[in-house]
């Protein structure tokens, strides 16, 4: 899966270098600086070390060619605080070890799809989604964070943090000055450095943010950047630009059907809370803003435990018995929710246009 991510997004990386290459004349002072420290010239050794470097090479995060070509080149590694950074990302990983354990021995997988489980209530089984999605993300949680610290106890991945490195991406702007420290071994001592690049995921913003939109983005981030590069941006339609990026991440995960279902369903679950946030949070403002935030995050949270259901199951064959089971109440919840939802909208548009044109004639 990682080697799929690095040799398509190198592909990218090398049409970049081609393209911006052949507008350079035209370009400003400061996008020929980025530029040139994205350039990349990978020769078919340097393709191979690069696929198989040991650091990600199963579960990433991922990074560029860019990043890798920086790591053997640069000297960043040896300034960079890697133990600092790598204790603050492993303090809270036996908190989420101890409650994956928990989690697996009461509430495991395997009962979903036993006959004992369809013998339950039909509200015990609709409930049996929250659990399983809980212990999904305690796992992922581990394993993600681990791999950073893969990351960080070998140096890879630091940055000068005036560079504002975004994950996946690596350095953002100063591409001048970093280049600069590198000949100046007294600054690249004082320099403050971070491990943004390799920042794979952000287990507070994902349990806790109000929004779907807002976690997607504190989830995998490394492949979100690949996704939002190379698959969302790149698309001609705007239109379809998202249910796109979601099947072909959904075509990255593997063949089973739980992977579509879960991944592809996303727009829809996009377009609810779209109508929401139009209605409620938008404005950020009135006495109830609090309340109604933690209502938003509690559906957001059912619409991704009743997604993932799915994810984990796998099979269409048991995600069908499962749906089933509970009468495809996710389903039916959306769909209630969506016309109630559009029905307010429509009317606030309504009231706000008659106030406007009141105020209008007022003046």
């Amino acid at each position: 899966m990682m080697l799929t991510l690095k040799l398509v997004g190198l592909a990218f990386e090398v049409n970049s270098t081609h393209n911006s290459q052949k507008k350079r004349d035209t370009s400003e002072k400061n996008q020929e600086e980025k530029d040139e420290a994205n350039r990349i010239e990978p020769t078919c050794v340097d393709i191979i070390h690069y696929a198989f470097n040991y650091v990600g090479v199963l579960t990433g995060p991922y990074y560029r060619y860019r990043t890798f070509v920086d790591y053997l080149n640069f000297p960043f590694f040896e300034y960079a605080d890697w133990k600092k950074a790598t204790i603050d990302k492993l303090k809270y990983v036996p908190l989420f070890a101890v409650l994956f354990l928990w989690g697996s021995y009461n509430w495991p997988l395997s009962y979903a799809m036993s006959d004992e489980f369809y013998e339950k209530s039909w509200l015990y089984r609709y409930w049996y989604i929250w659990p399983n999605f809980f212990i999904f993300r305690m796992r992922i949680y581990v394993g993600l964070v681990l791999s950073e610290c893969v990351c960080t106890m070998a140096g890879f991945g630091a940055y000068p943090t005036f560079t504002n490195p975004k994950p996946g991406q690596g350095p953002s702007e100063n591409f001048h000055e970093m280049k600069k420290l590198l000949s100046n071994e007294d600054a690249l001592k004082k320099t403050e450095y971070d491990f943004e690049t390799i920042h794979n995921i952000n287990p507070y913003g994902a349990d806790f943010c109000t929004t779907y939109r807002e976690a997607m983005k504190h989830w995998n981030i490394c492949i979100q950047y690949w996704l939002a590069v190379n698959v969302y941006k790149r698309f001609p339609s705007k239109k379809y630009r998202t249910a796109v990026t979601m099947l072909v991440s959904s075509f990255w995960h593997g063949v089973y059907s739980g992977y579509y279902v879960c991944i592809g369903t996303a727009p829809l679950c996009l377009l609810l809370e779209d109508v929401y946030y139009k209605l409620y949070l938008k404005d950020r403002k009135g006495p109830y803003f609090k309340i109604l935030e933690w209502v938003h995050w509690f559906f957001r949270m059912h619409f991704f435990s009743y997604q993932g259901i799915a994810f984990l199951l796998l099979e269409v064959n048991l995600i069908l018995k499962y749906y089933n089971s509970i009468y495809h109440a996710g389903l039916v919840l959306w769909v209630i929710l969506y016309v109630v939802g559009f029905q307010l909208l429509k009317n606030k548009r309504r009231k706000e246009k008659k106030l406007a044109e009141e105020a209008a004639k007022n003046e």
